[in-house]
Protein backbone atom coordinates (compact mmCIF):
# COMPACT_ATOMS: atom_id res chain seq x y z
CA UNK A 1 0.00 0.00 0.00
CA UNK A 2 1.23 3.45 -0.91
CA UNK A 3 1.21 6.69 1.50
CA UNK A 4 -0.58 9.79 0.04
CA UNK A 5 -0.33 12.92 2.51
CA UNK A 6 -2.65 15.45 2.36
CA UNK A 7 -1.74 18.58 3.57
CA UNK A 8 -4.13 21.88 4.66
CA UNK A 9 -3.89 23.36 1.42
CA UNK A 10 -4.21 20.70 -0.60
CA UNK A 11 -7.98 19.36 0.00
CA UNK A 12 -9.24 18.58 -3.93
CA UNK A 13 -12.37 17.02 -4.16
CA UNK A 14 -12.58 13.44 -3.20
CA UNK A 15 -13.55 13.00 -7.26
CA UNK A 16 -10.07 13.86 -8.32
CA UNK A 17 -8.66 11.13 -5.44
CA UNK A 18 -10.85 8.40 -6.52
CA UNK A 19 -8.45 6.64 -8.61
CA UNK A 20 -5.84 6.42 -5.74
CA UNK A 21 -8.71 5.02 -3.43
CA UNK A 22 -8.17 1.69 -3.50
CA UNK A 23 -4.20 1.41 -3.21
CA UNK A 24 -3.35 4.26 -0.81
CA UNK A 25 -3.64 5.07 2.25
CA UNK A 26 -4.55 8.79 3.08
CA UNK A 27 -2.64 10.53 5.96
CA UNK A 28 -3.39 14.45 7.11
CA UNK A 29 -2.42 15.86 10.69
CA UNK A 30 -3.11 18.71 12.24
CA UNK A 31 0.20 19.98 13.48
CA UNK A 32 1.81 22.53 15.60
CA UNK A 33 4.57 23.70 14.00
CA UNK A 34 1.84 24.50 10.25
CA UNK A 35 -0.05 26.46 12.69
CA UNK A 36 2.46 28.73 14.68
CA UNK A 37 5.39 29.31 12.22
CA UNK A 38 3.74 32.77 11.64
CA UNK A 39 1.63 34.85 13.62
CA UNK A 40 -2.13 33.82 12.34
CA UNK A 41 -5.20 34.98 13.38
CA UNK A 42 -7.29 32.58 15.70
CA UNK A 43 -10.16 32.71 13.04
CA UNK A 44 -7.67 32.32 10.32
CA UNK A 45 -6.86 28.52 12.28
CA UNK A 46 -10.12 27.79 13.24
CA UNK A 47 -10.95 27.98 9.44
CA UNK A 48 -7.90 26.20 8.46
CA UNK A 49 -8.31 23.54 11.48
CA UNK A 50 -12.21 23.09 10.74
CA UNK A 51 -11.69 22.84 6.48
CA UNK A 52 -8.95 19.79 6.97
CA UNK A 53 -11.49 17.88 9.63
CA UNK A 54 -14.54 18.70 7.24
CA UNK A 55 -11.96 17.27 4.29
CA UNK A 56 -10.97 13.80 6.30
CA UNK A 57 -15.03 13.42 7.18
CA UNK A 58 -15.72 13.56 3.39
CA UNK A 59 -12.88 11.19 2.50
CA UNK A 60 -14.00 8.78 5.16
CA UNK A 61 -17.83 9.30 3.61
CA UNK A 62 -16.55 8.28 0.36
CA UNK A 63 -14.59 5.18 2.02
CA UNK A 64 -10.80 6.36 1.83
CA UNK A 65 -8.56 4.78 3.98
CA UNK A 66 -7.58 7.32 6.30
CA UNK A 67 -5.08 7.85 9.32
CA UNK A 68 -6.18 11.28 10.67
CA UNK A 69 -4.19 13.13 13.46
CA UNK A 70 -6.32 15.56 15.18
CA UNK A 71 -4.84 18.22 17.80
CA UNK A 72 -6.48 16.56 20.66
CA UNK A 73 -4.37 13.44 20.10
CA UNK A 74 -1.17 13.37 22.73
CA UNK A 75 1.48 13.38 19.26
CA UNK A 76 0.10 17.09 18.52
CA UNK A 77 3.29 19.09 19.28
CA UNK A 78 5.74 16.08 18.11
CA UNK A 79 7.03 17.22 14.66
CA UNK A 80 5.11 16.49 11.21
CA UNK A 81 7.81 14.21 9.62
CA UNK A 82 7.75 12.03 13.45
CA UNK A 83 3.91 11.56 13.54
CA UNK A 84 4.24 10.13 9.69
CA UNK A 85 6.90 8.46 10.31
CA UNK A 86 4.73 6.79 13.78
CA UNK A 87 1.79 6.42 12.48
CA UNK A 88 2.10 5.56 8.93
CA UNK A 89 5.11 3.07 8.31
CA UNK A 90 4.51 -0.26 9.35
CA UNK A 91 7.65 -3.12 8.75
CA UNK A 92 5.79 -4.59 5.68
CA UNK A 93 6.15 -0.80 3.56
CA UNK A 94 9.38 0.35 5.62
CA UNK A 95 12.06 -0.28 2.67
CA UNK A 96 9.65 1.66 0.45
CA UNK A 97 9.45 5.01 2.20
CA UNK A 98 12.37 7.23 3.01
CA UNK A 99 12.87 10.49 4.76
Amino acid sequence: MKLFFILGNQLFPPKYLNRFKNDHLFFMAEDLGLCTYERHHKQKILLFLSSMRSHADKLRKNKFKLNYQSLEDKEFKDDYLKKLKKNNISKKNKRNFKL
